[in-house]
């Protein structure tokens, strides 16, 4: 099971394509961000801006999650649906 939470919205994947919002809890918000500083913090940073600690030694630099600009949508308005969300984010 893999767990999202964008914008107060929990996204959890229950099966390869079911895709669902779960309730949001505060043990939910604590589970993810506990993944989110074990697995993106280092290159995203803890505020998400871009500029963590192994930024300096990627290319492409991490994405800055406070711009709010997304690369990778399925829509033509470049808009991102939670499914895009998702994906990124499980896909790296």
């Amino acid at each position: 099971m893999a767990l999202v939470v964008i914008c107060g919205v929990s996204i959890v994947r229950s099966s390869k394509t079911e895709l669902k919002k779960a309730p949001l809890t505060p043990q939910l918000l604590s589970k993810g961000e506990t993944l989110y500083n074990q697995n993106c913090a280092s290159c995203h940073g803890a505020g998400g801006d871009g500029q963590g600690k192994a930024a300096y030694l990627l290319y492409p630099k991490p994405r800055n999650f406070k711009e709010g600009l997304f690369r990778l949508v399925s829509t033509t308005d470049q808009q991102p649906t939670n499914v895009d969300f998702f994906n990124s984010i499980t896909r790296g």
